[in-house]
């Protein structure tokens, strides 16, 4: 009994430490410069995402049809 609660408490340890240091990017894309995006980029400016311990790249992407005149 003693070494299988022994064991669980390691395995335990074991993935929580290696869970602790998984690095990761989150990627947010936004399709245009609108107040409907605000809070991404006042979130972004004022360092709430890096408080949190997270690594926020926001992008910006063509969303609609381009117009192409000749």
């Amino acid at each position: 009994m003693f070494r299988w609660k022994f064991s669980s408490v390691m395995l335990l340890l074991t993935v929580l430490t290696c869970l602790s240091r998984v690095e990761a990017r989150m990627v947010v894309g936004v399709s245009t410069v609108n107040v409907a995006f605000l809070p991404i980029y006042l979130t972004q400016d004022k360092g709430f995402f890096k408080d949190e311990g997270l690594d926020v790249l926001v992008v910006m992407f063509n969303a609609g049809a381009t117009i192409c005149r000749p």
